[in-house]
């Protein structure tokens, strides 16, 4: 079985999942009497690391600037307005949060003005589970102030939808 996976173009990583699987239904089936004993014992998992697919790496300055072109110039996507998505990506890159962090981010989470601009990580929102204080570049806190403009305190700092979630790789068009 594992053998056809493979031929049928999947990673090793991926076959390593369907493995785990059906291990953990064979120890069911054994523990309800269903079988006597497990027969996928005997196989064990592939090495994944010499079937790298997908190797992650960061993008380059140049490609960061395409992607953000790419999405400030874009349509509506999901109900984000490209420009949105330009800054949503822009602070990622810029302060290392993560998609949901950033979704949590209210307007008051933010002090834009002053001479040291940064915004407020509350500690329910941050992974760590402590507040963090992230400084902000002043030409991202020019581009957050005219994004904010006129947004309540307690407002989403990006309007974005409830149940948003960004793709697990921007799908913008990039020159």
């Amino acid at each position: 079985m594992r053998g056809s996976l493979l031929a049928g173009g999947l990673a090793a990583k991926t076959s390593n999942h369907v493995l785990a699987a059906g291990r953990q239904f064979a120890r069911w089936v054994v523990e309800r009497g269903y079988a006597s004993e497990d027969p996928l014992r005997v196989l064990r998992p592939l090495n994944a690391r010499v079937d790298r697919r997908h190797v992650r790496r960061a993008l380059s300055e140049e490609e960061l600037r395409a992607l953000l072109r790419a999405a400030a110039q874009g349509p509506t996507l999901g109900l984000v307005p490209g420009p949105v998505r330009a800054m949503v990506y822009l602070l990622a890159a810029e302060t290392g949060l993560r998609a949901s962090e950033i979704a949590s981010l209210r307007v008051a989470h933010f002090e834009l003005e002053g001479p040291a601009p940064s915004l407020t990580l509350p500690a329910h929102a941050s992974k760590r589970r402590r507040e963090d204080l992230v400084p902000l570049r002043a030409s991202t806190t020019r581009a957050l102030s005219r994004l904010m403009a006129g947004r309540g305190a307690l407002e989403g700092a990006f309007g974005l939808p409830a149940a948003w979630r960004p793709p697990r790789a921007p799908r913008e068009r990039c020159p």
